[in-house]
């Protein structure tokens, strides 16, 4: 890899990593407010926090992370809504059973179940998104995103 290419690389873990924090506020802050300000439900406040993180996390991805504006925007979002769903599904699947079985503190649980989804996330699109360019061709704009 060329010197300019771990530039573009750290730029754009710099940018993911902007974007991650930016969406954990927007988990837990809107969460809070829902749920204290609002009253909704810790299950309703969360879920519509984890929405409006979806629609956040793709618009960011797709003009800030990735500057992926001139690809095809709907096929950028089957990619992305395909993972990210599954990531949100499962949060929302972990804070559901956790709160109830264990009754912890909705504010801890969504701060562990965040940090752990990141890390994964790292990890998935790392090897998801690396496999997918090696197969789909090096002049392929499937990666921008």
């Amino acid at each position: 890899m060329k010197k300019n290419a771990y530039t573009a690389l750290f730029g754009k873990a710099v940018r993911f990593g902007l974007v991650t924090a930016m969406a954990f506020c927007i988990s837990v802050g809107g969460t809070a407010f829902l749920k204290e300000i609002i009253g909704l439900t810790p299950k309703t406040a969360y879920l519509i926090a984890l929405i409006t993180v979806f629609c956040f996390n793709f618009l960011m991805c797709r003009y800030f992370i990735f500057a992926g504006k001139d690809g095809d925007m709907r096929a950028q979002l089957a990619v992305f809504g395909a993972s990210s769903l599954t990531f949100r599904g499962a949060e929302y699947a972990a804070f559901y059973f956790l709160y109830d079985i264990l009754a912890l503190p909705y504010l801890l649980l969504i701060i562990a179940i965040q940090g752990t989804s990141a890390l994964t996330k790292f990890f998935w699109y790392n090897v998801v998104f690396s496999a997918r360019r090696t197969a789909v061709g090096p002049n392929s704009n499937s990666d921008q995103m």
